[in-house]
């Protein structure tokens, strides 16, 4: 999977992540929060289908000014656009040290708390929920 990506693969999603999420106050750019690669690596094993969507957009890229290239990504091929900042915004929010300078702690556990239940359930607002019929439909083969 991450064999797909050549260093000349690499080095055009460097340029275009850059353009994606760009440095901006006290924050860094996607290359800068992620210079070994640690990130992108994870978010190219998370979402695998988008594998071949990136590299076809990365060869494209070649030889393309990567402004001009991004704004013709977006207009004229949405799945390899999608493809592209899906990948590069999820390997950013995926550092810990990009959480830490937007404030996000991360999943934790929230225990309910006491007296939560009965304020949420007080309206039956679920009635409506249990009252229909079971949605549930079989995959179709």
């Amino acid at each position: 999977m991450t064999a797909s990506l050549t260093p000349v693969r690499r080095a055009a999603l460097v340029a275009l992540g850059d353009l994606v999420i760009p440095a901006a106050d006290d924050m860094p750019s996607a290359s800068a929060a992620d210079p070994a690669g640690k990130y992108l690596d994870r978010a190219l094993a998370a979402v695998p289908r988008l594998v071949p969507a990136l590299v076809r957009v990365l060869d494209a890229a070649q030889g393309v000014a990567p402004d001009a290239f991004l704004a013709a990504l977006e207009a004229y091929d949405p799945p390899g656009f999608e493809a592209l900042t899906t990948i590069v915004a999820g390997a950013y929010y995926a550092n810990r040290k990009v959480w830490k300078r937007i404030g996000y702690p991360g999943q934790r556990p929230a225990p309910p708390a006491p007296g939560e239940a009965e304020h949420y359930l007080r309206d039956d607002l679920l009635g409506p929920v249990r009252a229909r019929a079971p949605l549930y439909r079989a995959t179709p083969t």
